[in-house]
């Protein structure tokens, strides 16, 4: 019968920091792939902003209708 590998705490924090570098790799791909769309969905959010906040301002009704 083999024995079995002894592992070191070396080891284990190499593990470890191959599979944080991954999950940062697949997340960085992921943003990478979908750019475009995030930077148009920030976009539009930033002038759906803009336009309530305008028109919070320049018609008080809607201000009382939309307020949290």
């Amino acid at each position: 019968m083999s024995t079995p590998e002894e592992r070191t705490w070396g080891d284990i924090i190499n593990a470890i920091i191959a599979t944080v570098q991954e999950v940062i790799y697949q997340v960085a791909s992921v943003l990478k792939e979908n750019a475009t769309v995030l930077a148009s969905a920030v976009v539009g959010l930033g002038i759906a902003f803009m336009v309530y906040r305008y028109a919070r301002r320049g018609l008080p009704i809607i201000g009382k209708l939309l307020s949290f």
